[in-house]
C-alpha cells in the first residue's frame, strides 16, 4: 500500500485549505441606519448611515420608506451611488413631503439597502418615528347679536388644505375661565361652513351677563386654530313673581302688606312699591317700612304709611309690588279701603297693679282733632288664646263731648260672664273710640285678675311613727267654687326650721269635688334617699291657682334600707328599675354607696360622694343578696308558679346540643320595644337536670354595660338583666343570655319551663308570663374514666359532681375534710357506662349540715382513682 502512495502538490494543498473561507456572501456590504433627531418629525428628515465592506469596493444605496402602506422608494437628497470607503460614513435627507404630504403616521421607518459588484447586502432600518406632515386646519366664528337666551346659534367657517374630516370643540367664558360646552365631529369639507346650537340654559342657568364669550377649536389628527366671538349678552334669568294681600277691612294710617316672592333661581330680589288713588291710571312711590332690597324668595311683609301718602283719602287705593333681579318680574296689586280722616284716639292712663280683683276702676283720655261726639267700646279676654268679649263696665260710654274726653270707668271683673271665681294671669283689657270712624284699640295685655276663692285643707291624717319608702296620707279638702285641686307638699329634717319641696304621688292632682277626700303618696326615697332613723315632718296644702292654708303633720322617723327603691323593705327585682334609673341619670339623691365603714346589712349608712359608680353597684348587690338570704328559700319556686301560662310569648329560646350531655339555651327578645329590665326564672326537674352555667352571651356583654344578677336553687335559676348604658335592653335583637343545662343521667327527654317578667324604664310591667319548652339531651359513651370539677365551686348550699365511665363499673365516690376524715359517702355501688352526676347538699353521713371550708372528693372505679378539691361558703 505505501509503495503506491503519491504525495499531493503543496500548492494544491494550500488552495484546498483556504477555499472554504472565501465565499460570495462575505463580500457583500452591510449598513446601519440612524435617525437624526427625536420626537415628531416632518418635511426633510436626516438619517446617518455607516457602511461596512471588507473589499472596500464602491457601494450604491437604495433608500425606501414605510408609513403603514409597505416599503416604497424614497425621494432623497445626497449621493447614493459609487460611495467609496472614504465616504462609508455619511448622511442622507428624506424629502418626506414629496412622498408623504399630509400623512400623520406614528410608526414611520426608513430602510437603506447597500450593494456592490459582489451583490446586494442586508438592508439597515431606522427606528420607528412619528411622521407628521399634516397641515393644521383653521376656524372662524361669528359673534351673535341681540339679547340671547336658551338655545344660542353660532355660524362658523372652517378650512383645511387637505380637506380632512374635522371636529371642533366649543367653549364658553363668563369669568375668565373657559368651560367646555359642546363638541361636533365628522365635519367633511362639504360642511366647512355651517352652524351649531349651544344649549346655554344647561351650562349657565339663571345667568344674565353682557360679557359672555364663546370660542371654537378645530382639529383633524392635530389640534388646529381657535376662534372666539366678541362679547355678547346672554340672559337665561327667569324673572321673579310675587303675590300680595293686605287688610280686608277699612283702616286708617298704616297697612301691613304681606307678600310671597317666587324665584326659581333664588336670586337676590328688590321690590318696587307704588300706590295709586285713581284706579291704576298713575302710580307714585309709596312711603313704606320694611326690607325691599337684597331679599330672597319666600314670605315677607312691609308696612305702607298711608297717612303720609294720602292723608285725606276716604275711599279705595291700590298698592302695587313689582319684583326684580336683573330683570323686572310680574307685579301684584292689592286693593285697600282707607279712611284717613279723623278717627278718635283713646288711652288708659291708670297704672295697672300686679293683681286686680272685683271692681277695677281705670282712667281714660280721648284725643279727637274734630271734637266729635265719641262712643266707647270696652272688651276683655281671659288669655292670649281666648276671644275678646264685651266687658261689664260701670260709667258712661256713649255721646261723649270734648268736656268728657277724660274720665273714669269701672270694670266689674267678678260679675256674671266676666272673670267670676277665676284666676287669670294673662287677661287682657282694650278700649277704642268711635265717631263716624272707628279708632284703633288701646290694649293692656298680661293683667293678673284673681277672683278665685282660696281652697281649704280641712284635715291631714297622722303618719306612723316609723315609715319605710312610701307612705299613704289621707286628706280632706274643700273649695267653695268646686275647682279642680292639686296637692302641694314640703318636708323638713330639722323640726320645721327649714323646708324643701317634696314630691307627691297618688291622688295628688286633678282632684274634683267628687274626690275631695284624696289619698296622696309621699315617696321618701325620692326626697330623702336612703337614710335610717331620719326624723322628718311634712307640711301640706291644696292648690287651685292659689294656695290653701298649710297643715303640718306629726313628726315621724324614716327608715329606708339602702337599695329599697320600691319602699317594701325588700331589695329585689322591683328595685332594679330604680337603681337603673339612678345609675343612668346620676341621681345623687338616691346614692347607694359608698357606705360608712363598719356598717353591715341591713343597717348600711350611705356616705355620699356625689357620683353613681361601681361602689353604688356593689352596695346594691350586697343588699340584694342580704334581702334574698332573709326571704323564704322556696320563694323562687313560689314566684315561678305565680306567673300565668301563655300560648304566645315574646321570649325566644334557641338551643344547641353539645357533646358532653349538655345543652346550651340562648334567650332573646327580638320583637319587643321599651324593655329596660328582665327577670327570667328557669324551672327544671332537679332530679334529672342541673344548671352548670348562666352567663351573658359574649356578643352582648362585649357591647353593653349591665347589672347582671343570677342565683340557682334546686330546680330554679333566677336571672336578672338591666343595662346601665342608657339604652333599652330590647335594643339588642340578638341572643342575650346563655344557660347551660346538664343531664344527671347523661340523657334527657322532657321539658323545662321559663317564666319572664319584662319591665319598662319606670319598672312597669311590659310583658309577663310562663311557658314550657321541650328539651332533649343525648350523650355518646365517654372514651376514658374522668372525674370532673364540681359545679358550682365555691358553692352554697349544694354542688354537682360529675364523672365519666366508659364501661359499667363498681364506683365509690366519697367526700373528705381537711383531716382526711370521711364526711359523706355519696356512691358505693355498680354504675352503668356514661356521664354520671350526683348532687351533694353539704350534709354529712349523719344528715347534719357541715360547716364552711375546704373539702375533697375522690372517685374510685376499678383501677381508676382521682381526687379534687371544692369549697363550701355559708
Amino acid at each position: 500500500m505505501l509503495s503506491n502512495f503519491r504525495p499531493i502538490s503543496p500548492v494544491i494543498a494550500l488552495i484546498i485549505a483556504f477555499a472554504p473561507v472565501i465565499t460570495a456572501a462575505q463580500l457583500t456590504p452591510s449598513i446601519t441606519v440612524t435617525l437624526v433627531g427625536a420626537g415628531e418629525m416632518s418635511g426633510d428628515i436626516s438619517f446617518d448611515y455607516l457602511i461596512t465592506d471588507v473589499d472596500g469596493l464602491a457601494v450604491s444605496l437604495l433608500v425606501e420608506f414605510d408609513v403603514g402602506n409597505g416599503w416604497l422608494p424614497a425621494a432623497t437628497t445626497g449621493n447614493l451611488t459609487d460611495i467609496l470607503p472614504a465616504a462609508y460614513s455619511g448622511s442622507i435627507i428624506w424629502n418626506s413631503l414629496t412622498n408623504a404630504e399630509g400623512v400623520d403616521a406614528f410608526n414611520a421607518k426608513i430602510r437603506i439597502t447597500p450593494s456592490n459588484d459582489n451583490g446586494t447586502g442586508a438592508p439597515g432600518e431606522s427606528s420607528s418615528f412619528h411622521l407628521d406632515n399634516n397641515l393644521l386646519p383653521s376656524a372662524t366664528i361669528e359673534t351673535p347679536t341681540g339679547e340671547l337666551t336658551g338655545e344660542v346659534e353660532f355660524t362658523y367657517t372652517l378650512s383645511d388644505p387637505e380637506g380632512d374630516i374635522l371636529s371642533l370643540i366649543g367653549e364658553y367664558n363668563v369669568s375668565g375661565v373657559w368651560q367646555e360646552a359642546l363638541s361636533v365631529s365628522g365635519i367633511s369639507a362639504a360642511n366647512y361652513s355651517g352652524s351649531f346650537t349651544w344649549s346655554s340654559g344647561n351650562d349657565l342657568p339663571g345667568i344674565d351677563n353682557t360679557g359672555v364669550l364663546f370660542r371654537i377649536t378645530v382639529s383633524d389628527n392635530d389640534e388646529g386654530g381657535s376662534s372666539a366671538t366678541g362679547t355678547f349678552h346672554l340672559d337665561n334669568n327667569n324673572p321673579p313673581s310675587i303675590s300680595a294681600f293686605g287688610p280686608l277691612a277699612e283702616f286708617r294710617g298704616d297697612a301691613q302688606i304681606n307678600f310671597n316672592l317666587f324665584d326659581d333661581e333664588n336670586d337676590l330680589i328688590g321690590i318696587r312699591v307704588e300706590y295709586s288713588d285713581d284706579n291704576g291710571s298713575s302710580w307714585n312711590p309709596a312711603d313704606i317700612t320694611g326690607d325691599t332690597s337684597g331679599i330672597t324668595a319666600g314670605s315677607g311683609s312691609l308696612v305702607w304709611h298711608s297717612l303720609n301718602d294720602l292723608p285725606e283719602l276716604v275711599g279705595e287705593a291700590l298698592v302695587r309690588l313689582t319684583p326684580s333681579d336683573n330683570d323686572i318680574g310680574s307685579s301684584a296689586s292689592v286693593t285697600l279701603q282707607i279712611d284717613n280722616i279723623g278717627a278718635p284716639e283713646i288711652f288708659i292712663t291708670t297704672s295697672i297693679p300686679s293683681e286686680i280683683s272685683g271692681d277695677f276702676p281705670f282712667n281714660y283720655r280721648i284725643i279727637d282733632e274734630e271734637s266729635d261726639i265719641v262712643f266707647l267700646e270696652v272688651e276683655f279676654r281671659r288669655g292670649t288664646s281666648f276671644p275678646w268679649l264685651t266687658a261689664d263696665i260701670s260709667g258712661s260710654l256713649s255721646e261723649l263731648l270734648p268736656d268728657r274726653y277724660t274720665g273714669t270707668l269701672i270694670w266689674r271683673t267678678d260679675s256674671l260672664g266676666q272673670l267670676s271665681h277665676e284666676d287669670r294671669f294673662n287677661a287682657g283689657l282694650r278700649i277704642r273710640g268711635t265717631d263716624e270712624n272707628s279708632g284703633d284699640w288701646f290694649e293692656i295685655p298680661g293683667i293678673h285678675v284673681d277672683n278665685n276663692e282660696r281652697p281649704q285643707l280641712l284635715s291631714v291624717s297622722s303618719i306612723p311613727d316609723i315609715i319605710t319608702g312610701k307612705v299613704d296620707i289621707p286628706l280632706e279638702v274643700d273649695d267653695v267654687e268646686s275647682d279642680t285641686l292639686s296637692i302641694w307638699i314640703q318636708f323638713s329634717r330639722n323640726g320645721g326650721s327649714t323646708w324643701k319641696q317634696g314630691t307627691a304621688f297618688g291622688e295628688s292632682s286633678g282632684i274634683t269635688r267628687a274626690n275631695y277626700d284624696p289619698v296622696i303618696i309621699w315617696d321618701s326615697v325620692i326626697d330623702l334617699g336612703f337614710l335610717l332613723g331620719a326624723e322628718t315632718r311634712l307640711r301640706i296644702a291644696s292648690v287651685d291657682n292659689d294656695l290653701s292654708n298649710i297643715e303640718e303633720t306629726n313628726d315621724f322617723v324614716v327608715n329606708n334600707f339602702v337599695g329599697d327603691f320600691s319602699g317594701d323593705s325588700l331589695i329585689n327585682f322591683d328595685d332594679v328599675a330604680g337603681f337603673q334609673d339612678t345609675w343612668i341619670k346620676q341621681d345623687t339623691i338616691r346614692e347607694t354607696g359608698p357606705i360608712v365603714p363598719g356598717t353591715e346589712p341591713p343597717e348600711l349608712i350611705v356616705q355620699k360622694d356625689g357620683v353613681i359608680d361601681f361602689e353604688d353597684l356593689m352596695i346594691f348587690v350586697l343588699m340584694f343578696n342580704w334581702s334574698y338570704e332573709n326571704e323564704n328559700p322556696t320563694l323562687l319556686k313560689e314566684t315561678y308558679l305565680s306567673f300565668n301560662e301563655k300560648d304566645e310569648n315574646p321570649v325566644l329560646i334557641e338551643n344547641v346540643n353539645n357533646d358532653n350531655s349538655t345543652v346550651s339555651l340562648f334567650i332573646s327578645i327580638p320583637d319587643l320595644i321599651n324593655v329596660w329590665s328582665a327577670r327570667l326564672l328557669l324551672s327544671y326537674d332537679e332530679n334529672d337536670l342541673f344548671v352548670s352555667d348562666v352567663s351573658l352571651t359574649s356578643e352582648y356583654s362585649e357591647n353593653r354595660s349591665n347589672l347582671f344578677l343570677k342565683r340557682n336553687e334546686a330546680g330554679i335559676s333566677d336571672i336578672i338583666i338591666a343595662p346601665l348604658d342608657g339604652l333599652p335592653l330590647s335594643d339588642w335583637r340578638d341572643k342575650i343570655v346563655k344557660i347551660t343545662l346538664n343531664s344527671i343521667s347523661g340523657e334527657y327527654t322532657g321539658s323545662i319551663g321559663l317564666a319572664y317578667d319584662l319591665r319598662d324604664e319606670s319598672g312597669r310591667e311590659v310583658e309577663k308570663g310562663v311557658f314550657s319548652y321541650p328539651l332533649e339531651i343525648s350523650l355518646p359513651l365517654p372514651e376514658d374514666f374522668l372525674l370532673h370539677n364540681n359545679y358550682p365551686n365555691p358553692f352554697n348550699p349544694s354542688t354537682v359532681i360529675s364523672f365519666d365511665l366508659p364501661e359499667q363499673r363498681e364506683v365509690k365516690l366519697v367526700v373528705y375534710n381537711l383531716l382526711g376524715e370521711e364526711v359523706r359517702l355519696l356512691i358505693n355501688e355498680e354504675r352503668k357506662a356514661g356521664r354520671q352526676n350526683i348532687t351533694w347538699n353539704a350534709d354529712s353521713n349523719s344528715g347534719e349540715r357541715v360547716s364552711s371550708g375546704i373539702y375533697f372528693y375522690s372517685l374510685r372505679a376499678g383501677n381508676f382513682y382521682s381526687v379534687k378539691k371544692m369549697i363550701l361558703l355559708r
